[in-house]
């Protein structure tokens, strides 16, 4: 019998948009389609398709420093590596602002210092599709301040009826392997009102309509499409060199195109990814119904009008050990550690000189306690009771 082993994460990705997408790539323009899907979606003047999330975020901390230089950036105690990689890569000086582990935003404590702080930008991350309230902390801080939304876990994420990515100054989003929606590589730096042409933004527009081809990318979707299936995926997860599941920090490189391949891949994918959305939403209802009686995990909460998107489902063990024991028995159903260590612990590391605002507790708590549990449509009833049994447990 072959073992079934859940990934953590999937892209909404079918065999037949990798098809649309490549031939897109030969016989239209995909990279102007998805400018203009974006553009409607997000309600913003200019997009920038880049190579990847972080070199969209790249652009966007380069620019808001190109316009307030001297003036620090402000990142999360917290995220993906990538925001520290993009941080770094843009040559700002930084600080930290902690969060809150009960909603992931950033904890009250840290708002106050923020506005005080008076950042060039603060980049505010929607950490598994979890929505941070942007505009209620757009009137908290000085209007010269640029809010820059992470947004590459957010696809299919509203808050008050409108996208993750409408609240911000410049938002980002990632099409990377295992986003809400996936060309194979890819991403893209939207930006609410056309700005003045800064050093980063030149270098994004001169690379935008001159992406290569991107044969690789198409190669990549297939493998993605046939290896996350719950009864292959088993063998390349027990494949230690492909460091499934581990995280690791990458530095940062400049910015290039986004491939027409993976544009065409992305552009074909776009209805399927938002079914997808609605189906992650369904089953996060339904193990949180499940476990509505067992407090031995517990759930992120997010205010009224937040609609998540719920790239995995965050959830808090009562401590690391309880946590580890969860992974350990849930490895084949998806559940997954997060990232293993705060940004500030990781700066320092790199020989980067860390001013934290508020100290670093919440990210300490995520590091130690947080764990995540797969959404995805490729989930069956049984593996939603296979996942309750193993959670209420704890």
């Amino acid at each position: 019998m072959i073992a079934r082993v859940l990934p953590p994460a999937h892209s909404a990705l079918t065999l037949a948009a990798i098809v649309r997408g490549v031939a897109s790539s030969v016989t239209g323009d995909p990279a102007g389609a998805l400018r203009a899907h974006l553009r409607a979606r997000a309600g913003v003047e200019q997009v920038l398709l880049t190579d990847s999330g972080t070199s969209a975020l790249r652009l966007a901390i380069a620019t808001a420093v190109a316009r307030a230089p001297g003036r620090p950036i402000a990142i999360p105690t917290w995220a993906c590596y990538d925001v520290l990689s993009a941080a770094l890569g843009s040559d700002a000086a930084l600080v930290f602002y902690d969060l809150d582990p009960e909603t992931l935003a950033p904890s009250t404590e840290t708002i106050a210092r923020l506005a005080a702080a008076a950042p060039a930008a603060v980049v505010l991350v929607h950490a598994f599709g979890v929505p941070v309230d942007v505009p209620a902390l757009r009137r908290q801080l000085p209007p010269e301040v640029r809010i820059v939304e992470d947004a590459a876990q957010a696809w299919g994420t509203t808050l008050d009826g409108r996208s993750s990515t409408s609240g911000g100054d410049d938002a980002v989003v990632s099409f990377g392997r295992g986003k809400g929606i996936t060309g194979g590589s890819g991403g893209a730096l939207l930006r609410r009102s056309a700005a003045p042409a800064f050093a980063a933004e030149a270098e994004a527009a001169s690379l935008a309509d001159s992406g290569a081809l991107g044969l690789r990318d198409a190669v990549a979707s297939a493998a993605l499409w046939l290896l996350t299936h719950p009864t292959i995926y088993g063998i390349p997860a027990s494949i230690p060199a492909l460091k499934l599941g581990e995280t690791h920090f990458k530095h940062p490189h400049p910015a290039a195109a986004m491939t027409r391949v993976a544009a065409g891949i992305v552009a074909a994918s776009i209805t399927a990814a938002d079914r997808a959305a609605a189906i992650r939403r369904d089953h996060v209802a339904a193990l949180r119904q499940s476990l509505a009686r067992h407090d031995g995990v517990r759930f992120i909460h997010t205010r009224d009008g937040a609609r998540p998107g719920w790239l995995r489902l965050p959830l808090l063990a009562r401590d690391a050990a309880t946590r580890d024991a969860l992974l350990r028995r849930g490895r084949s159903l998806g559940l997954a550690a997060s990232y293993p260590r705060p940004l500030p612990a990781l700066a320092r590391e790199l020989g980067v000189v860390v001013r934290l605002l508020h100290g670093d507790e919440g990210a300490q708590v995520l590091s130690e306690r947080l764990f995540t549990a797969p959404t995805h449509g490729l989930l069956t009833t049984r593996d939603l009771a296979r996942i309750t049994d193993v959670l209420s447990a704890a």
